[in-house]
């Protein structure tokens, strides 16, 4: 960058220019200084450099997130207010990244933009655009989804951060996390069986009703074995047997013998025959436990009492 000044002339003019490259800045200092060329400008001296300061830069508007509420109990919402601080020179693209708990529309919770739920709250998947005037800024809302579950209280941690694209427009400000506090949810209902009779003879029957505590949505179903305290032998041709809807149970260990409790309907009756046969025998123990089958883990519990026991009255010597 060379300067001449010009014969009979004391001095040359110099533009500096200053640029706006949109970025917040401290003071910038810049130093000036002149080297005389070697070429026919013999007898001359330099003076001293010349330093200018750039002054700082008003700092960028902020970009804020807040909610009136962040106790949001399943299956309720709340409304998230994303704010511009100031006036900026174009559209802000800031992203929503959310942690804790499980996030989709049919797990703990999710947030949607515009009505659309985002596919996930990480990266650029969940983005809200503001335009610069600060009007029409989308809406935000964070659902606590409704499950069958039975969970201690959840957090979620849901920020905004801003967009690569827009971090020469804002920053954020103060406020740009919140907490959310999803309440432990209510207990499942229970499910407790009972039989009218302790004590039957042989060729006797009775029922036995497994009940739920209130009812649900959908059906539950649950496995019928041999308790702990059984003693007769199991099988339409031994000392009893179950018969559940018309259809008898092969057998009591495992899957072999369901009942289900229909969506809507508060029990279920399992009836019992003790069978008779020829043999002289002491008293016996039928000891029927309840099990909840794993595909019903989640909406239900074991109550009590969820076992049934009747002695078969022994023989007459």
């Amino acid at each position: 960058c060379q300067v001449t000044i010009l014969e009979g002339e004391t001095s040359a003019a110099v533009a500096l220019t200053v640029h706006d490259d949109g970025h917040g800045e401290s003071v910038e200092t810049i130093v000036l200084s002149v080297v005389i060329d070697s070429a026919g400008s013999t007898g001359l001296m330099p003076g001293a450099p010349l330093a200018l300061s750039i002054e700082a830069d008003p700092p960028l508007p902020t970009v804020s997130l807040s909610s009136t509420n962040t106790s949001v109990t399943e299956g309720d919402f709340e409304r998230l207010t994303i704010a511009l601080g100031g006036n900026v020179a174009g559209d802000v693209t800031v992203n929503l990244i959310g942690s804790g708990a499980t996030y989709g529309t049919s797990e703990d919770w999710h947030l949607t933009v515009s009505g659309a739920p985002c596919d996930s709250a990480s990266g650029t998947d969940c983005q809200v655009v503001i335009p610069a005037d600060g009007t029409m800024i989308p809406e935000v809302f964070f659902y606590a989804n409704t499950d069958s579950e039975a969970e201690s209280p959840e957090s979620i941690t849901v920020s905004i951060e801003v967009d690569s694209g827009s971090t020469d427009l804002v920053q954020t400000g103060s406020t740009s996390s919140l907490t959310f506090t999803i309440p432990a949810s209510a207990e499942p209902p229970e499910v407790t069986a009972a039989v009218p009779v302790q004590r039957a003879a042989e060729g006797a029957n009775t029922t036995m009703v497994i009940s739920l505590s209130e009812t649900l949505t959908e059906n539950v179903t649950l496995n019928l074995v041999a308790g702990a305290t059984n003693m007769a032998t199991y099988g339409s041709s031994n000392d009893w047997h179950l018969t559940i809807g018309g259809t008898q149970c092969s057998a009591v260990t495992g899957t072999s013998c369901q009942a289900t409790i229909m969506a809507g309907q508060s029990s279920v009756d399992v009836r019992i025959d003790f069978n008779a046969d020829s043999e002289t025998e002491m008293d016996e123990i039928v000891n029927i436990s309840v099990e909840i089958n794993s595909g019903s883990a989640d909406l239900v519990q074991l109550g009590s009492p969820s076992d049934a026991t009747i002695t078969i009255v022994a023989d007459p010597q």
